[in-house]
């Protein structure tokens, strides 16, 4: 059975086929061939592959806009897609702009209460929360939720979605008790509506998990990410992302312990082989992988080992978000500091002279 990674090149191959063919028989500005433009888009973002997304999308979107208007649905879910691969760059000022303008649009055309103009709202609230403005956020993810428990009832599914943005701006806010309040309602829902073993609901408990956490609830926290990580495997295989996430989240649990800390960085290596296989080595999940690992390296004084992984991920984050990218320039600090562990000082001070005149100078 091939990965994930090999169904997204599969995809890939199958739509640029399509796409070959729509263009030789429709023509470029066919709306069958701009969809299979914007559903190679959609593959590419899928597999990490950015900036081609990103390209792709904004073609769809100028013939959209020459070819239907600026204010036709596809133009404007072209204009949505759009901001979504923003906020993946973290290219911030333009993931703000663009929902923004499409939600304005949406609410001209469809009303306030129609499902894209609410999913608009969705993610505005979402940019907001990138940009660190939680109390927008929360204001928007809160008036989302009770718009669409009036209009599609408390056990919808977007409803359901809704609770969970919510609440994870709760906890991002401190707000810790109403998060959890919040997360234990949506799990009650979800066991209700799709049982105790749907992905969903375990995605909920796994979520409850992380309030657990931060609540220094250790003990239920445990037991509550040692039981997702049993069913994700037993129902969704080794191999699922779901189950990888499970695995990452028992690892950083483990870590805590002392005597449990060759078994966390056991579980961390095995998450980042895994990730690279399915997901590819850039993804960023792939990425946030090699971040957690070389810290388990470090404070273990692990310094070489410490220091291979963060010059790997330098590398990638360079390519892939820039050398002046918040955690590109991060990973610059943690390999100096690596390195002047190791003795390695010249190297230490090469990596500080890229630093000089930013906030991670000192």
């Amino acid at each position: 059975m091939c990965g994930l990674l090999g169904r997204n090149r599969e995809a890939e191959d199958l739509h640029n086929a399509v796409l070959e063919k729509r263009k030789h028989i429709l023509g470029n500005e066919d709306p069958a061939t701009l969809t299979s433009m914007n559903n190679l888009a959609v593959v590419y973002e899928d597999q990490g592959k950015l900036a081609e997304s990103l390209s792709l999308h904004k073609e769809v979107m100028e013939k959209r806009k020459q070819i239907l208007g600026d204010k036709h649905p596809d133009t404007l879910s072209s204009m949505y897609n759009i901001g979504i691969v923003y906020r993946e760059l973290w290219r911030t000022k333009e993931a703000a702009a663009m929902p923004k303008e499409v939600l304005e649009k949406r609410k001209d055309i469809f009303g306030d209460e129609h499902p894209d103009t609410l999913k608009s709202m969705q993610s505005l609230a979402d940019t907001y929360s990138d940009l660190g403005r939680l109390e927008e956020a929360a204001a928007k993810h809160k008036e989302v939720l009770e718009k669409r428990k009036d209009i599609l009832g408390d056990e919808h599914p977007d409803t359901l979605r809704s609770m969970d943005n919510l609440a994870s701006t709760y906890f991002n806010l401190g707000r810790l008790e109403d998060a959890a309040k919040l997360h234990e309602d949506e799990l009650l829902m979800r066991k209700h509506v799709l049982g105790d073993d749907h992905p969903d609901t375990l995605k909920t408990m796994n979520n409850l998990a992380v309030v657990y956490d931060k609540q220094e609830s250790y003990e239920e926290l445990e037991q509550l990410q040692e039981e997702v990580f049993e069913k994700h495997k037993r129902i969704l295989g080794d191999d699922h992302p779901d189950t990888l996430i499970s695995m990452n989240n028992l690892a950083k649990t483990y870590f805590r312990t002392e005597g449990r800390r060759e078994e966390a960085t056991r579980l961390q290596k095995e998450v980042l082989e895994k990730r690279k296989r399915i997901l590819g080595p850039d993804h960023a999940y792939t990425l946030e992988t090699m971040n957690n690992l070389r810290i388990y390296h470090y404070i273990q004084e692990r310094y070489p080992e410490a220091a291979e992984v963060t010059e790997d991920l330098l590398k990638k984050q360079q390519r892939i978000l820039g050398s002046e990218h918040r955690d590109t320039l991060w990973s610059t600090k943690v390999l100096a500091l690596t390195y002047r562990k190791q003795g390695r000082d010249l190297d230490a001070a090469r990596l500080e002279d890229r630093l000089r005149g930013t906030h991670l100078e000192d």
